[in-house]
């Protein structure tokens, strides 16, 4: 593909991954995979996230399983969920087995439960805190997020049985030097990995918590659910088919027809080189 198209072709991905996902979709499988691979990463994650997942997930296991490893690690992880569930298993398998341990466990604890279940939807990456520490500890751990400070976190025993919850305003008013089991307060329930929806949207712990921890019967914790997120899911897919073309209003008919045709001439001239 020649450097200057190249150029144009990653712009336009970045500028407008919907669009772009959405020309590439009118495409044979084994071509969106060829132009995936010209892609970096992070450009192939953010065009894949808005493509139709079950095509999505083909051209996923049209590469080879590095490239497809690197792509899904790019990925919101949430946005991948879908996407992983109808990618071959044996595929999947190998594409788990390269990843970092963390990852991997995490994709591995989601997967063994439905996609609508609190254990399809739990965010397993979320932030606790041990029951063995002190107060500025705690805080110290905290502001140590790369996301910044949360406000209402979970506290695990040292081998992750579901002791209760603080919240921020907690810490911050605390003796620094008190334990943490001080402030520490009891959850007004938790959600078992096996619910569907339906249960999950009408727990009474909601009116308590604007988090709910994920565990099992035993109290092992497995992540968190934010009614947040639960509604922005619901609002996502009553969405999905609404979606319109922010490139066609923004840059005009002729234009947007032009990367249409620069997008298919990409995957021409790379089907052409591997000829």
């Amino acid at each position: 593909m020649p450097e200057s198209n190249k150029i144009l072709l990653a712009e336009f991905v970045k500028t407008y991954p919907s669009d772009a996902a959405r020309v590439l979709e009118q495409c044979d499988e084994q071509a969106i995979g060829n132009l995936v691979s010209e892609l970096s990463p992070n450009l192939a994650a953010a065009m894949l996230s808005e493509m139709d997942v079950t095509i999505a997930s083909r051209c996923l296991e049209l590469l080879d399983t590095a490239g497809s490893s690197r792509i899904i690690s790019a990925m919101a992880f949430d946005s991948t969920d879908p996407v992983m569930r109808r990618i071959d298993a044996k595929k999947r398998a190998a594409i788990l087995a390269s990843m970092p341990p963390e990852l991997k466990a995490a994709y591995e604890t989601r997967l063994r439960y439905p996609p609508s279940s609190a254990g399809g939807l739990m965010d397993p990456f979320a932030p606790v805190l041990p029951e063995d520490i002190t107060v500025k500890e705690a805080l110290r751990r905290l502001r140590r997020l790369p996301e910044g400070l949360i406000y209402h976190v979970f506290v695990l025993t040292r081998d992750k049985r579901l002791i209760g919850f603080v919240t921020l305003r907690q810490l911050t008013t605390a003796n620094p030097q008190d334990p943490i089991q001080t402030v520490t307060q009891r959850v007004a329930g938790s959600l078992l990995p096996e619910v569907d929806r339906a249960i999950i949207l009408t727990h009474p712990a909601w009116r308590v918590h604007p988090v709910l921890p994920v565990a099992t019967q035993e109290g092992l914790f497995l992540g968190t659910i934010s009614y947040r997120t639960l509604k922005l899911l619901e609002e996502a897919e009553d969405k999905h088919q609404e979606k319109g073309s922010d490139a066609g209003t923004a840059l005009g008919e002729l234009y947007w027809l032009g990367l249409m045709a620069l997008v298919r001439g990409a995957i021409s001239s790379i089907k052409g080189k591997e000829d």
